[in-house]
Parts: structure tokens; C-alpha cells; sequence
């Protein structure tokens, strides 16, 4: 079968030959709203909220990765290098197994988890200097794995930790994963 597809549409640029990006936000979306009344499937609009702390525990609550928020008064902007939208994620925890660590160029660049004796990604954000010794001295096992100009030496016993992603990957992967704790 076919999976379906929505198309969920969060703003309006321009309408009827108009250029709307130097209006607010508000205005914006007030004519996307109207624009929006004939639409059907794929077609969506997205929802706003004026309670974020509300939005937030739904959020949490129903598992979801996070929210958009902007600005009322916001025109439009190009790039990042405005403070009218941003993304809030949440941040989820895990308790994985380090079953191997990533070598390259003859430094520690990572390390592979698995959770629950499946693979969960692999992750360098979090992993210090301090660490990254600790590790070394496990040395690395006469068993190699080469991949992508990348040592993988697998630990004989696997390292407890406690990393953060934003979600799971439908291949079961972390989504940017940040090591939290690793126990030696």
C-alpha cells in the first residue's frame, strides 16, 4: 500500500500577485486562515496557540518532537539571524549500552550505542576530553571494523550511559543524541 501525504501549510509569502512578507505574522496567518476554508486532504493548516505552557504538556504528553513558535508581530525574514521564530524540542533520556567506540585518525571520535541489544545510533555531542582518555584506556581490541575511514572497535563489555536525543528514527535510531553520563 501506499502511505498517504499531507501537506501542512504554516504560512503565506504571497496572494494574488501580493508580496505579504512585510506584514505581521497575524496577518499573515488571518489570510492563510481565510485562503484555507476551500481547501481538502492533503491540503492542512497548522494550528496556532496562545497558551504555550498548555501546548507544551500536550506536547510531552502525546510523545511529540516539539513546537514552532513565532512572533505575532513578526514580518517575514529570511535565514536564521532573527529571534522571531525559533524551534523548542524536547528532550527525551535513555539508558543505552556503549557496545563500541569509534576511532578516527587515531583519536576517539564516538561512540556506538545499543538499546536494549539493538543498535541506537551512534553519538560524539557530550563525549569531553576527560572521557574520550578514559575510554582510551580500554585500548583497542585486535577486532576492527572499517567504515567510512573510521575505526569501530567493539568493547568486549558493553559501558552503561545515559544519553538525549530529540526522538527515535522509524529505523529505531536516536535523533541527536548527547551523551549525559557514561559509567565506567
Amino acid at each position: 500500500g501506499t502511505s498517504p501525504v499531507l501537506y501542512i501549510v504554516f504560512d503565506v509569502l504571497q496572494l494574488d500577485g501580493s508580496d505579504l512578507r512585510r506584514l505581521p505574522f497575524e496577518e499573515r496567518n488571518k489570510r492563510l486562515r481565510e485562503l484555507s476554508h476551500s481547501w481538502a486532504s492533503p491540503l492542512h493548516l497548522t494550528d496556532c496557540f496562545s497558551d504555550g505552557h498548555r501546548l507544551w504538556g500536550w506536547v510531552v504528553e502525546n510523545g511529540w518532537e516539539g513546537v514552532v513558535c513565532k512572533r505575532k508581530s513578526s514580518l517575514y525574514k529570511e535565514g536564521k539571524t532573527h529571534r522571531d521564530w525559533y524551534k523548542v524540542k524536547r528532550v527525551l533520556e535513555f539508558e543505552v549500552d556503549i557496545a563500541g567506540i569509534v576511532w578516527k585518525n587515531g583519536r576517539i571520535a564516538g561512540l556506538v550505542m545499543q538499546r536494549d541489544g539493538q543498535d541506537f545510533g551512534r553519538g560524539s555531542s557530550g563525549l569531553n576530553e576527560k572521557m574520550a582518555r578514559q575510554l582510551a584506556a580500554f585500548g583497542r581490541p585486535e577486532r576492527r571494523l572499517a567504515w567510512n575511514l573510521e575505526e569501530i572497535c567493539p568493547l568486549r563489555v558493553p559501558l552503561r550511559a545515559v544519553v538525549a536525543g530529540t526522538g527515535v528514527t522509524g529505523d529505531g535510531l536516536l535523533r541527536h543524541p548527547r551523551l549525559i553520563r557514561l559509567s565506567f
